[in-house]
């Protein structure tokens, strides 16, 4: 019996922990089921925002551009989330990710107005990178090493997206420039929000 219930509680266990990043690798895929017409009437599009269009600053974060784009994206929060839950950091986690989807689309609308359209869920993993980063930096001084290479490796790609090299192969469309204003609010959405959550 004691053996029955320690699987069990550690299979509910996994499944609490796996739970959120699940749900957002799901969202990252759901939308591939719909139209075209429809996807396009998700994405972030600034003039449809600036009409009145406010629900694409949430679902611009979902759609994607192909399959390999959503599943990239999906698979990036899963294990983001993942991480975040198993030390203990992951409280909030998809209520903190609701508030800040659309902090990352009003930034893109007032800092960045040549951007007319956007899709993906890049802006949201990094937010998670940063979080996961910063919490291990606080209760794991020992992988600060790793994390200060991490953090030049993510400085020198977005310099790279900046001047428009791609450093890792993507799966966006040839006319759709990688969206490195995005990934950098992404980022720093992420200490914010997770900078006074510790390691709880």
């Amino acid at each position: 019996m004691s053996v029955r219930s320690d699987r069990f509680d550690h299979l509910t266990s996994d499944w609490a922990t796996a739970r959120p990043g699940l749900l957002l690798f799901a969202l990252c895929l759901l939308p591939l089921l719909l139209p075209p017409t429809a996807a396009d009437g998700l994405e972030y599009r600034r003039e449809a925002v600036l009409s009145g269009e406010l629900w694409r600053l949430w679902s611009a974060h979902l759609v994607h551009y192909s399959v390999g784009h959503a599943v990239l994206d999906g698979l990036a929060c899963l294990l983001l989330a993942a991480g975040l839950r198993q030390i203990g950091a992951g409280q909030g986690m998809l209520l903190r990710l609701a508030v800040i989807a659309p902090v990352l689309s009003l930034l893109m609308l007032l800092a960045v107005p040549e951007m007319a359209i956007y899709r993906g869920a890049s802006g949201l993993a990094m937010v998670l990178l940063a979080a996961l980063s910063l919490t291990l930096w606080r209760i794991r001084p020992g992988l600060r090493p790793g994390l200060r290479v991490l953090a030049a490796v993510l400085a020198l790609k977005l310099v790279a997206d900046m001047q428009g090299f791609a450093v890792f192969p993507g799966n966006l469309p040839a006319d759709i420039a990688i969206a490195w204003q995005v990934h950098l609010a992404g980022l720093v959405c992420g200490w914010l929000f997770w900078r006074r959550a510790g390691g709880g």
